[in-house]
């Protein structure tokens, strides 16, 4: 878990601007992610994405970290802000007792506010990691979510909506890490 902590810290002390902090609570679980522009650092419009998960109840505690990068654009609709985005997350993760292991899992995420009510918006992502891309203890990795926020001021949304982190493992059955309803703030600077 450390070595996940150090990984972010050193990612996130990199110069950026323009960044989003999103904080998110779930029924079994806690996650932080920290989004940014990727303009500067490659010729390409998209963002890197840097994240830490935690469920601390029982049976299983588990921490992941993750460092992603998505390629993301305009989808066309003349009428509606619509932003999708196709990419790639690597994933840490420790589930304790002992099974530890990490994946490069591919997904995207579509975004969008709707029109005449830009203040209300959507947000779903999926990203997946079969077996080949899995490592360690390790065997699979699905994540998904669905979300609708509210600016409250343009610099900050509250929302909700659904998640689904699943992990399959060598060692031991499959875990859940959050099946449910999930409540978040996202902050713009």
């Amino acid at each position: 878990m450390k070595k996940i902590l150090l990984v972010l810290l050193a990612v996130a002390a990199m110069p950026v601007s323009a960044e989003q902090v999103d904080i998110n609570i779930g029924a079994h679980s806690a996650r932080v992610a920290l989004q940014g522009p990727i303009e500067r650092v490659i010729d390409a419009k998209g963002v890197y994405d840097l994240g830490l998960l935690t469920r601390r109840d029982s049976p299983k505690k588990l921490y992941q970290g993750h460092a992603g990068l998505l390629l993301s654009g305009d989808v066309g609709a003349r009428d509606a802000a619509i932003q999708a985005g196709v990419g790639a997350r690597f994933l840490i993760t420790d589930v304790e007792p002992g099974s530890s292991g990490s994946a490069l899992a591919i997904g995207g995420q579509v975004e969008g506010r709707i029109p005449q009510l830009v203040r209300l918006g959507f947000l779903a992502h999926v990203y997946g990691a079969p077996s080949a891309t899995s490592f360690s203890n390790l065997d699979s990795y699905v994540e998904y979510a669905v979300a609708f926020d509210y600016q409250i001021i343009r610099q900050a949304s509250l929302y909700g909506g659904y998640c689904q982190v699943h992990y399959k493992l060598n060692d031991s059955p499959s875990i859940t890490v959050d099946n449910g309803l999930h409540l978040g703030v996202r902050l713009n600077f």
